[in-house]
């Protein structure tokens, strides 16, 4: 849906508007924390988790037997 014209701001008041929005918070201090926070390398521990994951799972076979209850004798066969 268009805006109606008479209530449209120019490309050039959005522009300045944006400069002292932007130029404002550049002269504001930042929080110590935020600051380290950022720094931060994100999702440092995920490598290990998923590791962990994994061990717990042990083989993809297994694991997928016991979560839908397939048992050994997937031929179809009776036991003898």
């Amino acid at each position: 849906m268009k805006r109606r014209t008479d209530n449209r701001r120019s490309p050039a008041e959005i522009k300045i508007d944006l400069q002292r929005h932007y130029g404002g918070m550049a002269e504001s201090e930042t929080d110590p924390q935020a600051a380290e926070r950022f720094r931060r390398k994100p999702y440092a521990g995920v490598r290990a988790l998923i590791r962990r994951q994994g061990e717990q799972i042990g083989d993809a076979a297994e694991y997928l037997a016991e979560k839908y209850g397939i048992r050994g004798d997937a031929d179809g066969q009776e036991d003898s």
